[in-house]
């Protein structure tokens, strides 16, 4: 009390206050001491008038009527309830601001109810698509206490759900094609899958190997419009797959700034592969299908039907077998490369001095070692000639598919994603999304306290809290939408978005604005 007569205008204090008097009270008519109630609830009406409830007046009228029965001379009276006004609140909806020539219409759907028992879906991949949206969701098997399926759910072009699926395949990370029609995926397992959107899986693939057993080491995977090109990346290698699945060429990153590289020599993996090339009398670094041609040309030279009693090409013949067994199903470029055989290190400090009276001297060096700069991002051109790498460092690395250098950018952050879209490229951070015009910035999109929700055919849409930034294909800001509490879902349209929150559903409608090609997310 000495405390509260000092700090009179402590709100916080003010409260605290009340729900002490309050739990003292309780307590007591819990334990059914009437008279130490009595007197809480007297301090509490002398003290707090203001906010006193009408409950406090029903326990104190309760405690008063049990005293008057035990002790006949108690006189208290009890206390008249406050007529409580009912008011109804105002109910609150979205509001929306929009640049000058921008019309942003927003309707709520009081028509709509929350599907009871609901939660929001978190949605692992999204992706615009010609006919509409689609987004992939993982499903939790609590009885299973893992990952064993993911649901699949595709919407219209006007925001509606048109069809949603259950498939019993979950993917650790996947990306959808541009157009709708094929995904590609890897799960927990560190199998690589290629399926189209109706359940058709196309291919598969082991990639432990170049995971190195850690499914946290594949960062990305990436899938052309087309789908005849697909990538993943594993720390800082990337590799280039075709529609089988099978490696086309090998990506390593540059050490990242201040760093060298140092190979360990030569392993018996490379020593193997060496051999196995040499069996099928190539050299260098053929791709797979260089392989596979050489190896039927050598199976039609040596084989026993046409050697009929020829042990010697019987015995050729098993060597071939052996050998392409050895380069076909192993990552033959990786290897040759060494690229599994790389370490990364950075001098700190470096000293040498000679020791008095013998004539040696003596190097010390002081070095620290990092894991290279991991690819974060990847992204494949719509034409397939160019493919970008986002690194740790920031940079990024764009390439054509025969392993030439075309451009290289520099953020200030590690890339978190890269999109090729309607003659523009955005690259974005943790913080900032770049729009890239004919290699120049042409806009610069501030991602602090929010981030990219997802591109949509008329641009980008920026989630911040409860609101949503709506920005056109070149990063100009066409409007802002407020909504009541923040949106757990967006749904991108082809003339605004749907958006749903805890209770509600809206659409936003927006009008002047040109659209773009279709981008993903």
């Amino acid at each position: 009390m000495a405390a509260r007569s000092l700090l009179s205008d402590y709100t916080a204090l003010h409260a605290a206050l009340l729900r002490t008097y309050r739990k003292l009270y309780k307590a007591a008519v819990d334990k059914k001491r009437w008279g130490e109630a009595y007197r809480e609830l007297c301090e509490l009406l002398r003290t707090r008038p203001a906010n006193v409830s009408d409950t406090d007046r029903r326990q104190f009228n309760g405690v008063v009527e049990v005293l008057k029965k035990t002790d006949p001379d108690f006189s208290a009276r009890p206390l008249l309830l406050q007529k409580q006004s009912e008011t109804r609140r105002e109910k609150l909806t979205a509001r929306a601001e929009s640049a000058v020539g921008i019309g942003i219409a927003v309707q709520q759907d009081d028509t709509w109810e929350h599907p009871k028992g609901e939660r929001a879906l978190r949605w692992q991949e999204r992706q615009v698509t010609p006919n509409g949206f689609v987004a992939v969701h993982r499903v939790y098997d609590e009885q299973a206490s893992g990952y064993n399926a993911c649901r699949i759910r595709t919407y219209s072009p006007e925001g509606e759900i048109v069809s949603q699926e259950d498939w019993p395949q979950s993917f650790y990370r996947l990306k959808i094609c541009p157009t709708g029609e094929h995904l590609i995926g890897y799960s927990d397992d560190l199998k690589m899958s290629l399926w189209t959107l109706s359940g058709e899986r196309l291919a598969e693939r082991n990639i432990r190997h170049e995971a190195e057993d850690n499914k946290y080491h594949v960062r990305r995977v990436d899938l052309s419009e087309d789908a005849r090109h697909c990538l993943f990346t594993s720390m800082t290698r990337a590799y280039l797959l075709d529609q089988r699945l099978r490696t086309v060429r090998v990506w390593i990153m540059p050490a990242p700034e201040g760093y060298k590289v140092e190979r360990d020599g030569q392993d018996a993996s490379n020593e193997q592969i060496k051999r196995s090339l040499a069996t099928l009398e190539l050299n260098g670094h053929p791709t797979q299908e260089e392989i596979r041609t050489q190896f039927r040309r050598l199976v039609l030279r040596y084989h026993p039907d046409r050697n009929p009693g020829d042990a010697a090409a019987l015995e050729r013949m098993k060597e071939i077998i052996v050998a392409y067994k050895m380069v076909s199903e192993g990552d033959v470029l990786a290897v040759l490369e060494g690229l599994g055989n790389r370490e990364y290190y950075k001098i700190l400090h470096e000293t040498e001095s000679e020791i008095t009276g013998t004539g040696l001297s003596m190097k010390l060096t002081i070095s620290m070692s990092g894991p290279g700069d991991w690819i974060y991002a990847s992204h494949i051109a719509p034409d397939a000639k160019r493919i970008y790498f986002g690194c740790y460092s920031g940079t990024v690395y764009c390439v054509d598919p025969g392993g030439n250098v075309l451009k290289v950018y520099s953020a200030d952050a590690p890339i978190d994603g890269i999109l090729e879209a309607g003659g523009y490229v955005y690259l974005w951070t943790h913080t900032s999304l770049y729009v890239l015009e004919d290699e120049k910035v042409a806009n610069h999109i501030d991602l602090r306290d929010g981030g990219l929700e997802c591109f949509t055919e008329w641009g980008f849409i920026v989630k911040k809290g409860a609101s949503l930034i709506l920005c056109s294909e070149d990063g100009a800001w066409l409007g802002t939408v407020h909504f009541p509490k923040e949106p757990r879902e967006v749904i991108p349209t082809a003339t605004g978005l749907v958006a749903y929150t805890t209770k509600e559903r809206f659409r936003v409608l927006l009008s002047g604005a040109s659209t773009a090609p279709t981008a993903g997310s």
